[in-house]
């Protein structure tokens, strides 16, 4: 009979264990449940700002796509710009060549010789010519 007793005995204290087990991993469980609820509520609720957030970010993109489109047609303007300049730079240049060319006082033949584009009087001139003696008085 103490047998039966001490066996029971153990088996009492084994359901107790396993009902304790039991109330634990429920209490576990929930306490799980709760804060996954409240972590789905929180997800929840920044929906409204992702689709906030989305619809700036669409936004900045559009603005800088219209950005680079704009820059990319200055940028076109800008080379055309350039290339008038150069052009007029060369024409002027080149005029101003010719006329050194023809002007007797400009030695436009000269190794450091450079056209004036400043509008200025030619920058290489000759040396001066001698002056004839003055004539004799009579």
């Amino acid at each position: 009979m103490k047998w039966i007793i001490a066996i029971l005995v153990v088996v009492a204290v084994l359901l107790l264990i396993g009902l304790i087990w039991t109330s634990m991993k429920r209490k576990r469980d929930q306490i799980a449940r709760e804060r996954a609820g409240e972590l789905r509520s929180h997800a929840a609720g920044t929906v409204l700002d992702q689709h906030e957030q989305e619809a700036r970010a669409r936004q900045t993109h559009a603005e800088a796509q219209r950005a680079k489109a704009e820059a990319d047609q200055l940028e076109v303007q800008a080379a055309k710009e350039q290339t008038a300049y150069d052009q007029t730079r060369a024409q002027r240049e080149d005029a101003v060549r010719e006329a050194d060319r023809l002007d007797p006082d400009v030695d436009h033949r000269s190794d450091d010789y450079a056209p004036d584009l400043n509008g200025g009087t030619p920058t290489q001139r000759v040396a001066p010519q001698q002056t004839p003696p003055p004539e004799p008085r009579v």
